[in-house]
């Protein structure tokens, strides 16, 4: 049986698991709560906007594929959900605490996920931490991936994305081009006379200087 889940069945079994390890006394959960619990604003990555009809067809399949189950409480009408993960991934409370928090948020670096599933289950410390993962991973159900552009710290990540579902992988971003440095063209400089032209002009005023000086001296004599 496949053991690939979308996003939106990722999500539900996320909330059902997070409500059975934070407040179990809230579990299992109504159609109506598990949609509140699927859209909220805190605590999800990336944000979702199912409707309730959306989240009973997830678990219509989910159903099917026996991920989840439902019963009706004695003298109640509405029908409340518990996931399987327990049973279908062969997992401890603290590796579920890991797998619920990689289904609501994601990838994680390890400080992140030590902090955020430490909410819904006791771990330590980071080899705590370590040591579930390690368990996770000898299941072939988290694996660790490169940074984020920009970051030092690798992430760790779930392994049941959806066999069509586009995932980005976690590579650090390319380098710009190294170009060339270009220096601005220079603007043309306007040719000017020679240096023999300039001589031969300059000669050429002082003649007519000495035209109007003799000139003047005339008139002063008449």
């Amino acid at each position: 049986m496949s053991m690939a889940l979308d996003r939106s069945s990722r999500r539900v079994l996320g909330v059902l698991a997070e409500k059975e390890l934070a407040t179990p006394n809230q579990y299992p959960m109504s159609v109506n709560a598990l949609t509140s619990g699927c859209n909220q604003k805190t605590a999800r990555d990336p944000q979702m906007h199912l409707r309730e009809f959306e989240v009973e067809g997830v678990l219509r399949s989910l159903f099917v594929a026996q991920w989840v189950t439902n019963s009706t409480p004695a003298g109640g009408r509405v029908v409340k959900w518990k996931h399987r993960l327990a049973t279908r991934l062969a997992v401890e409370p603290d590796e579920l605490a890991v797998v619920a928090e990689l289904f609501l948020r994601g990838a994680q670096t390890p400080g992140e996920l030590r902090a955020n599933a430490n909410r819904l289950h006791p771990i330590a410390d980071q080899s705590a931490l370590e040591a579930v993962l390690r368990r996770l991973s000898d299941k072939n159900l988290v694996a660790l991936g490169p940074p984020r552009p920009g970051e030092r710290a690798r992430r760790w990540d779930h392994r049941l994305y959806g066999d069509d579902e586009a995932i980005e992988p976690l590579t650090a971003a390319p380098e710009p081009e190294a170009r060339d440095f270009e220096a601005p063209p220079r603007a043309p400089v306007a040719s000017g006379p020679s240096l023999a032209a300039l001589l031969q002009r300059l000669e050429h005023l002082e003649d007519r200087v000495q035209d109007l000086e003799a000139r003047i001296d005339r008139s002063g004599e008449s």
